[in-house]
């Protein structure tokens, strides 16, 4: 399993209808609003690095009203607070 946590920068304005829009894909676990110069973060699993480079070039690059999307892609998926 890949997990990544993705920067996305919108349209003015824009943020809540991407944001609901990225929760329509399975792949995307959660959606936070920002403030700075990102306007959304999300967290997305997929099966492997193809199926997330997939689904960022396909599914979230394409919706409408988001301008740039940053990927910051989980190395190890244990948590270092225990």
């Amino acid at each position: 399993m890949q997990m990544s946590y993705l920067l996305i920068q919108t349209d003015p304005g824009a943020e809540h209808v991407v944001g609901e829009e990225l929760l329509k894909h399975e792949s995307i676990k959660n959606v936070n609003m920002l403030y700075g110069k990102f306007d959304l973060i999300a967290k997305v699993k997929a099966k492997d690095m193809i199926e997330l480079h997939e689904r960022i070039m396909a599914d979230i690059q394409g919706i409408d009203g988001v301008q740039r999307v940053r990927s910051l892609i989980v190395n190890h998926a244990a948590s270092l607070l225990t």
